[in-house]
């Protein structure tokens, strides 16, 4: 859960948005433009956030490898 975090947080940013903006414009079809922009941004956080992710990944990886092996 802590390396989807990022994605976690804007995705329910972004859905309380959508669904907010579809209540107060009802004749406007949020949804339908709104699927591709979801995409777009959770591309542009993966962008951004993948470097740290893998740095903390490798991390715990290399710290189970180590307790594995009895180091």
């Amino acid at each position: 859960m802590q390396l989807a975090a990022p994605f976690v947080v804007v995705s329910l940013v972004y859905n309380i948005g959508v669904g907010l903006l579809g209540r107060l414009v009802p004749q406007l079809q949020v949804f339908f433009f709104g699927l591709p922009l979801q995409l777009a941004l959770q591309i542009c956080v993966m962008m951004l956030t993948i470097s740290g992710i893998m740095l903390v990944f490798l991390n715990h990886f290399g710290q189970s490898v180590l307790a594995s092996v009895g180091v």
